[in-house]
C-alpha cells in the first residue's frame, strides 16, 4: 500500500502540472516561462503554496496573498490525476510491487499513466472552451505510437492502421458536412485514440464515444438543459470512450462481438 500511496501522490503531482499547461495553452504562456502566480492579484506562488491538494486544502482554495478564491477545479484535477495512476497501477499490478521490478511490468502502468495524461488533457479542455489545441492530439498521437511500437514491435502496422482509421473517421464526417457534424480537431483527437489503443480497439473507442453521448444527450433533455438539435463538445466523449477500453476488458463490450 505504500508503494500506491506513492503513485497517488505522484499523479497528483501530473495533475497539479496539467493545471498549469492547461492555463498556459489557453492564455498561450509556455509553459517553462516563470512560476505559477494567482490570476488575480499576479503574485508569484511559492513551493507551499503549490503542495498537490495539500496547499489548496490548508489554505481553503485561496490565495494567500490576496486571498482570492482559486477553483476547485484544481483540486479535482489534483485528486483525479491521483486517482487516475492508481487506476494505472492497479489494472497491471493489482496493488502489488513485485510487478514493478520487472522491466515490463513497469512500462505498461507507465504507458497507460501517459495515455491517460492526454486524455484528461483533452476532456479538461474541451469541457471548458470548446475546442482541442492540436498540440495535445499531435503530442499524443506520437507519443502513443512510439510507445506501443517500442513494446509490442511486431504490431506496428495495427497501430498506425488504428491511427488512420480513427482520423479518416472523424475526416470524412468534416468533409461531408463541411465542419457542421464534427470540428477539425476531432480528425487529430481520433488518429491520437487510434494510436493509443489500436486495432481494431479504435471502432470499440469510437463506438463506445457515441453511445455515451447519446446517453448524455438524452439525459440533458430529460432535464430541459439541452435540444436535440444542440451541440455539445466530443473531446471528453472520445477520452471517456478510450479510457473505457484501456481499463475495461473487452468482454465487456458484447456489442463489438456480434458485429465482427
Amino acid at each position: 500500500m505504500i508503494t500506491a500511496f506513492f503513485v497517488f501522490i505522484f499523479g497528483a503531482c501530473i495533475g497539479s502540472f496539467c493545471s498549469a499547461l492547461l492555463y498556459r495553452t489557453r492564455h498561450g504562456v509556455s509553459v517553462a516561462k516563470g512560476r505559477s502566480r494567482c490570476t488575480t492579484c499576479n503574485k508569484e506562488l511559492g513551493p507551499l503554496d503549490l503542495i498537490p491538494i495539500v496547499s489548496y486544502l490548508i489554505r481553503r482554495g485561496r490565495c494567500r496573498h490576496c486571498k482570492a478564491k482559486f477553483s476547485w477545479q484544481y483540486l479535482a484535477l489534483e485528486v483525479g490525476m491521483g486517482a487516475l495512476f492508481l487506476g494505472a497501477y492497479w489494472r497491471y499490478c493489482g496493488f502489488g510491487y513485485a510487478c514493478l521490478l520487472q522491466p515490463e511490468g513497469f512500462l505498461l502502468p507507465a504507458k497507460l499513466a501517459v495515455f491517460l495524461v492526454f486524455l484528461t488533457l483533452i476532456f479538461v479542455y474541451d469541457a471548458r472552451y470548446s475546442e482541442i489545441p492540436d498540440s495535445f492530439s499531435i503530442t499524443g498521437a506520437v507519443a502513443a505510437l512510439a510507445m506501443n511500437i517500442a513494446l509490442k514491435p511486431h504490431d506496428w502496422f495495427w497501430y498506425l492502421l488504428a491511427a488512420a482509421v480513427g482520423a479518416a473517421f472523424f475526416g470524412v464526417q468534416y468533409a461531408l458536412s463541411r465542419g457542421e457534424w464534427v470540428g477539425d480537431g476531432d480528425i487529430l483527437v481520433g488518429a491520437m485514440i487510434g494510436a493509443m489503443v489500436g486495432w481494431p480497439l479504435v471502432l470499440v473507442s469510437l463506438f463506445s464515444a457515441y453511445v455515451l453521448g447519446l446517453a448524455l444527450v438524452i439525459a440533458l433533455m430529460i432535464v430541459k438543459k439541452k435540444k436535440l438539435t444542440d451541440t455539445i463538445p466530443m473531446g471528453p466523449l472520445l477520452a471517456l470512450g478510450a479510457a473505457a477500453v484501456l481499463f475495461i476488458p473487452l468482454s465487456f463490450f458484447p456489442f463489438f462481438w456480434y458485429a465482427w
